[in-house]
């Protein structure tokens, strides 16, 4: 994905419109509010709906906006009728997908021109700003054509407990379920929970003739945004290890701290060195694939500049 923000969705999904009383006196309030409450009641009761052209361009693929159905539904040109799977909605063109294609990620190559228009859906919870996508689908008949991480649970309702987690409703048939702060940023915000910002790197004499120094950034790469920084735990190793080795942090030569921009330096003997990143108990090396760990090697009075890069599935950990 390219480290800037998607364009603009063409359009988004239209909110149902409301009933509001006029003013009235305070003994004519009652009356009034309870006139609202027996018409919401009808409408939710008779399941009555508000069906429009999600745009102008494709007037055949329609939302229909209901009180009883979750979301709404989304019925394509050959009638075929599927839920609302996010709080956004767009229709793209051949045109449109040309100019974002970078927002579809490895996705890209399963649509075809014949595919289009496409119906995508994003943003699971309503708290998402990063317009990563949830579905893609084909206009013409509903067929899948994209699945975001394998799954799709749409918010219906987020609760606050008082031992400071939260509750999670969604649409559907899925249970209801409790995540703490961290887990309700990272897998429905897309964004790292706020943190103080970290002291400062502590910073020692640089001795030239026996000692080097490291510094760069934590990372983590893949989805959008493309690069988001992360505060952790470095631990550096005397030497070459790998991910059969038992370490511990007791075993680490030295543990250093990224700053909630990522930032890291220290000062290091010249030498060869293992760096990790432990992550949900489990180590991660500067590597793609696990299987083997990189080495940084540093040299006398010189600085190596060493970005640490890690997948943001792994940060989220498992789903």
């Amino acid at each position: 994905m390219a480290d800037e923000l998607p364009p603009e969705p063409p359009v988004t999904t239209p909110r149902p419109k409301t009933t509001t009383g006029t003013k009235a006196t305070y003994g004519g309030v009652g009356a009034v509010v309870m006139t609202i409450l027996f018409l919401l009641w009808q409408e939710f009761a008779s399941g009555s709906s508000q069906t429009i052209p999600i745009v102008d361009k494709y007037p055949d693929i329609k939302l229909v906006l209901t009180y009883r159905n979750g979301l709404g539904e989304v019925v394509y040109k050959n009638g075929k009728k599927l839920p609302v799977e996010g709080y956004g909605l767009a229709v793209f063109s051949q045109e449109d997908f040309n100019l974002a294609k970078d927002l579809f990620g490895d996705g890209a190559t399963a649509i075809k021109d014949s595919d289009f228009p496409i119906v995508i859906a994003y943003n699971s919870s309503a708290f998402d700003n990063t317009g990563d996508l949830m579905t893609v689908r084909r206009g013409a008949d509903g067929e899948l054509l994209m699945l975001s991480n394998g799954k799709v649970d749409t918010v219906r309702l987020l609760t606050s407990n008082a031992d400071k987690t939260f509750t999670v409703h969604y649409w559907g048939n899925k249970k209801s379920e409790v995540v703490d702060v961290e887990t309700w940023f990272r897998r429905f915000v897309h964004e790292l929970p706020t943190k103080p910002k970290a002291k400062e790197p502590e910073k020692t004499q640089l001795d030239p003739k026996k000692d080097g120094s490291i510094k760069g950034k934590v990372i983590a790469t893949g989805g959008n945004p493309a690069i988001i920084p992360v505060q952790a735990e470095i631990w550096v190793f005397a030497g070459k290890k790998s991910p059969a080795d038992k370490l511990a942090k007791t075993d680490a030569f030295k543990v250093i701290n990224s700053d909630s921009e990522g930032a890291y330096e220290a000062v290091l003997p010249a030498g060869v060195y293992t760096i990790v990143v432990p992550v949900h108990g489990k180590l991660i090396g500067n590597a793609y694939d696990q299987k083997v760990w990189p080495q940084a090697t540093i040299e006398l009075g010189k600085s190596l500049e060493y970005e640490f890069r890690i997948q943001k599935t792994l940060i989220e950990g498992s789903k």
